[in-house]
């Protein structure tokens, strides 16, 4: 399967949300929504200026022939995350994204989600996308759902997060589903 050795940062827009790639003058806002929800259980409580500057040196510096990480932003204000960790040799990605507290339930991730998934699956030429989600957060699992993934494992007890031992649900979508999805969704 040929891939492409270059990826270029782009700007997505879905709606009135734009999905670009992160910059240095995000810090005030990641600081201010305390970093990103769910994304980082492990992260600094309180979540400071300095770890949000920290963070986005990482983003900033990471390649997107791999790693590509959009900022979420409505209002002119970043509100989230969502990105793909691409295994170049099987062709498959992890799909991960956050949104801030306040923008739950609005319907924003499943949006950009679809926006985000169409140029993934195309950019990459992906196989198949998969997200993974602490098997108590039902909202998570159903965004994945709305998305069209389907539930292919419960890792029970896999992860330790903040003193309790969870399990993982893992949902994966395959290219050609993505491809009846989309177009059903975009008539």
């Amino acid at each position: 399967m040929m891939v492409r050795e270059k990826h270029d940062r782009v700007r997505l827009e879905s709606g009135e949300v734009l999905l670009r790639p992160f910059c240095v003058e995000d810090a005030g806002d990641i600081a201010n929504m305390g970093g990103f929800p769910r994304w980082d259980l492990d992260g600094p409580t309180p979540f400071t200026r300095r770890d949000a500057e920290e963070y986005l040196a990482g983003e900033i510096l990471k390649s997107w022939d791999n790693e590509p990480s959009f900022a979420i932003v409505l209002g002119g204000k970043v509100i989230g995350i969502i990105r793909l960790i691409v295994d170049l040799e099987n062709s498959t990605a992890e799909f991960g994204y956050s949104i801030a507290h306040p923008h739950w339930g609005k319907g924003i991730i499943v949006d950009v989600a679809r926006q985000f998934l169409s140029w993934a699956f195309s950019e990459y030429n992906l196989v198949k996308v998969y997200a993974i989600a602490d098997i108590r957060n039902k909202r998570s699992v159903r965004v994945m759902e709305k998305l069209g993934m389907i539930r292919e494992a419960v890792l029970r007890k896999d992860r330790f997060i903040r003193g309790v031992w969870t399990s993982m649900v893992w949902y994966g979508i395959l290219s050609e589903e993505w491809g009846n999805i989309s177009n059903q969704t975009s008539i």
